[in-house]
């Protein structure tokens, strides 16, 4: 997604469309329903498939489904963030896809020492959206 965003932008497009009288939050929502479509029907797909091949058989099909959505949505979310601040479309897509790795990485350190942290310094982790998907 980060890459289709700055790639418009590098090629001119989002200007281009600017000038014809698109307003940014157009722009933006177009882009937001375009992924919101697509995620919800992955989303589904994921989601019957972990509830039905034995990995999630014990889950609630709603809990996996309501999670998996929650992280693709954050994920949006951090994709807007990076394109803003690059004009280059393979070097942003290539740092949002880093800074998703890091922060699932930070999971690591934080289940070696989980017994020790108390509940706030969870919680406050959590605002993380790829670090608390990993915690669950």
């Amino acid at each position: 997604l980060t890459l289709y965003i700055v790639l418009e932008k590098e090629k001119g497009v989002k200007e281009g469309m600017r000038m014809m009288g698109l307003k940014d939050s157009v722009f933006w929502l177009s882009w937001i329903v375009t992924y919101l479509v697509i995620t919800v029907f992955l989303v589904i797909i994921l989601s019957l498939v972990f509830k039905f091949t034995g990995l999630g058989q014990l889950s609630n099909f709603l809990i996996i489904f309501l999670m998996t959505l929650s992280y693709a949505l954050s994920a949006l979310g951090i994709a807007c963030l990076v394109s803003a601040f690059f004009s280059k479309a393979k070097l942003a897509s290539g740092l949002a896809t880093f800074i998703t790795f890091l922060a699932s990485l930070i999971y690591l350190p934080i289940a070696l020492t989980a017994n020790s942290l108390s509940r706030p310094q969870i919680l406050s982790m959590c605002l993380l959206s790829p670090l608390s998907f990993s915690m669950a």
